[in-house]
């Protein structure tokens, strides 16, 4: 956001016409964490010319989960270290008899789920014996015979990274009609006459417009 400040500024952008506003949360793409717009205020009021969409590791998430291939950067630890895992594993034996083809999909959904959502999984499981587990567009009730939560211990070598993206969108049309202008002098048609309509009604306001615009030697169009 600051670069974008210094690049607007630089190219003719008043800094005093320049702010940043947060979206809020009604506002914000599905994508989103967070989201800041850089405003221009023109004739026509504050206007969106920059969006700083912060999407966090959403489209990478969204294709490893689309196509169970891990899209992860590696970083070498100076030392192996011990990690708690918290997992939900299937019982592919109860889940194959119940729901037979999509027993594979539950078991892959089930291998993505983040630490804290298997955490909620086994809590809603102890309240209500049941969990609903969402599967793309599709639902399904899982028991507690389906699913064992385990917490295990393990060393680990390297340490995995989801990238997140800063998207910046440039509206760059709106950038420059922001500030670029040229002076009348240059202009070789100071003023245009744009009728609303062919009415014959209108043609004495128009005349009057083209007399007083003679009148101070502007050039003009109708």
């Amino acid at each position: 956001m600051a670069r974008t400040h210094m690049y607007l500024v630089k190219v003719g952008v008043d800094p005093r016409r320049l702010r940043f506003r947060q979206h809020l949360g009604n506002e914000m793409a599905h994508y989103a964490q967070d989201c800041w717009d850089a405003e221009i205020l023109t004739s026509y009021g504050w206007i969106e010319c920059v969006g700083n969409a912060d999407r966090s590791c959403y489209d990478l998430t969204q294709h490893s989960k689309t196509t169970n291939v891990k899209l992860t950067a590696e970083k070498k630890l100076p030392e192996p270290k011990s990690v708690n895992v918290v997992e939900a594993a299937p019982n592919m034996a109860v889940l194959g008899k119940e729901f037979k083809k999509d027993a594979k999909r539950i078991q892959a959904a089930l291998a993505q789920l983040p630490e804290d959502q298997v955490e909620a999984l086994e809590k809603e499981l102890k309240a209500n014996g049941s969990y609903k587990l969402k599967v793309d567009a599709d639902e399904f009730k899982l028991t507690a015979a389906m699913i064992t939560v385990k917490r295990t211990t393990k060393m680990v070598h390297v340490e995995e990274i989801t990238p997140s993206v800063i998207e910046p969108s440039f509206g760059i049309g709106r950038v420059m009609y922001s500030f670029l202008a040229l002076r009348p002098l240059v202009a070789p048609i100071k003023c245009s006459i744009l009728p609303i309509s062919a009415n014959e009604r209108l043609n004495p306001i128009i005349e009057a417009a083209r007399e007083e615009l003679a009148r101070y030697d502007l050039t003009y169009r109708v």
